[in-house]
C-alpha cells in the first residue's frame, strides 16, 4: 500500500509540473503543435514507463521541452521520440532523463527542410539483389528477396532524394554497425538486442543526415542521439525556468534557443568516430 501511495504522489507531481510548465512548453512549440496535447502525450508515455518517475523532476521537464522544440511528440508507440532514464554517476548517481529522437523521428526532422521529397532508410539480406557503385557514375540498385528466410543482414542504407530527382545516398557494412554499436552503453540490452535491424537502420540515417541540407531541429536530435548512446549527460535540465527564446531570427528561420543549445551539446559532444573507409555519402542520378 505505502508503495502504491508513493507512486501515486509522484505521479501528482509529474502532473503538476507538467501543468505548471505548461505555458513554457507552448512557447517552445511550432505552429502545428499543441501544449495540451503534447502534456497528455508526455503524461502516457510517463505512465507506459514507471521509471520515469524515479527521475529528476527538472530532467523529465527539460526532456519534454526539448521535444516540443523539436516538434516531436515524446510517444514510444509512434517512435517519433522517447523519454529513457539515464544515471548520470557524474552527479552522484541520479536518474535523469533523456531524450532519444526514433528512426521516425529523424526522417520527419529531415523532411521538414522542404529541401528533400523522400528519405528512407533499409537493411540488405543475404538474398536480395543489391549493388551500387561510387565515383562519378554512382548508382544504387536494391531488389528484395521473396525468399520468406532472406538470410543474414549484411549491408545497411540510407537514401535521401532531392526535387530535381538527385538522391544521394550512405551505404554501411555491418562492422560499420558493429563499431556504432560497440560505442553504444546500451550494446548488451534494449533496442540493440531486441530490435536490431532497426538499429542498424537508424545508425545509416543518422550518418546520412549529418549531409543533408537541414535545419537547427535535425542537427539537435543528431547531437543528442550521440550523446545519449555513448552515455553522456545530455543536460536538458537548463531548459526547464529559462525564457525559451523561439521567434524566428532573420537567418535560416532557426530558433535561438534551440540553437544556443546545439551549439553546448555540440562542445561537449564526443568526436563521432568515422567508420574506415566511410566519408561523405554518395549522390547519384540513376533510379533506385
Amino acid at each position: 500500500m505505502a508503495e502504491l501511495i508513493a507512486a501515486k504522489q509522484k505521479v501528482d507531481t509529474i502532473r503538476a509540473f507538467l501543468e505548471k510548465s505548461k505555458s513554457q512548453i507552448a512557447m517552445a512549440l511550432p505552429r502545428h503543435m499543441n501544449a495540451d496535447r503534447l502534456a497528455r502525450v508526455a503524461m502516457t508515455s510517463i505512465l507506459r514507463n514507471p521509471r520515469l518517475l524515479d527521475c529528476t523532476p527538472q530532467s523529465l521537464m527539460g526532456a519534454i521541452i526539448q521535444s516540443a522544440q523539436l516538434g516531436l511528440e515524446p510517444d514510444d508507440l509512434r517512435g517519433e521520440a522517447y523519454l529513457v532514464p539515464f544515471r548520470n554517476n557524474k552527479k552522484g548517481g541520479i536518474t535523469e532523463v533523456q531524450l532519444i529522437a526514433g528512426f521516425k523521428g529523424l526522417m520527419d526532422l529531415a523532411r521538414r527542410s522542404g529541401k528533400i521529397t523522400a528519405i528512407y532508410a533499409e537493411v540488405v539480406h543475404v538474398k536480395d539483389t543489391f549493388s551500387y557503385r561510387l565515383g562519378t557514375d554512382q548508382f544504387l540498385h536494391h531488389v528484395k528477396s521473396d525468399d520468406v528466410n532472406p538470410g543474414e543482414v549484411i549491408k545497411v542504407y540510407a537514401l535521401a532524394r532531392f526535387p530535381n530527382n538527385q538522391c544521394q545516398f550512405i551505404v554501411l557494412s555491418m562492422a560499420d554497425v558493429d563499431k556504432s554499436k560497440q560505442r553504444s552503453k546500451a550494446q548488451e540490452s534494449g533496442p540493440w538486442v531486441t530490435d536490431f535491424e532497426a538499429m542498424a537502420k537508424k545508425t545509416a540515417l543518422r550518418q546520412l543526415c549529418k549531409y543533408l541540407p537541414s535545419s537547427v531541429e535535425l542537427t539537435t536530435a543528431v547531437v543528442l542521439d550521440e550523446r545519449a548512446e555513448a552515455g553522456i549527460p545530455q543536460d536538458l535540465e537548463v531548459l526547464v525556468g529559462e525564457v525559451v527564446e523561439v521567434e524566428a531570427v532573420k537567418t535560416n528561420g532557426e530558433k535561438k534557443g534551440l540553437a544556443d543549445l546545439t551549439q553546448k551539446l555540440k562542445e561537449k559532444a564526443l568526436v563521432p568516430q568515422a567508420a574506415e573507409g566511410e566519408g561523405p555519402p554518395t549522390t547519384a542520378t540513376d533510379p533506385v
